[in-house]
C-alpha cells in the first residue's frame, strides 16, 4: 500500500483472508513441525515465530481497532 492513500483504508474479509493465508505459506516446516512437539516450551516459541510471520504480512497497512464499545455497567466515578 503506497503511502500516498489516505487512512483509513479498509480491508474487506477476502483481503484480509488472502494476507493471513500468504502469512501461513511463509511460515517454515521447521517451525511448523515444532508447533506440534510436546515440549511446551518449544510449542510455545514456535507459535509465537509463526504469529510473527502473520503479523509481517500486516506491516504495511496501518491498523487499528474499532471503537470500544461503552460499558453498560460503568456508572461514572463518583457515583
Amino acid at each position: 500500500m503506497s503511502s500516498e492513500q489516505s487512512f483509513p483504508h479498509v480491508l474487506t474479509a477476502d483481503q484480509v483472508r488472502f494476507e493471513i493465508t500468504r502469512g501461513f505459506q511463509q511460515i517454515p516446516r521447521s517451525v511448523q513441525r515444532d508447533m506440534l512437539v510436546k515440549d511446551t516450551e518449544k510449542a510455545r516459541k514456535a507459535q509465537e515465530a509463526a504469529v510473527q510471520f502473520i503479523v509481517a504480512r500486516f506491516e504495511g497497512f496501518q491498523v487499528r481497532a474499532p471503537e470500544p464499545r461503552p460499558n453498560l455497567f460503568h456508572m461514572g466515578a463518583g457515583r
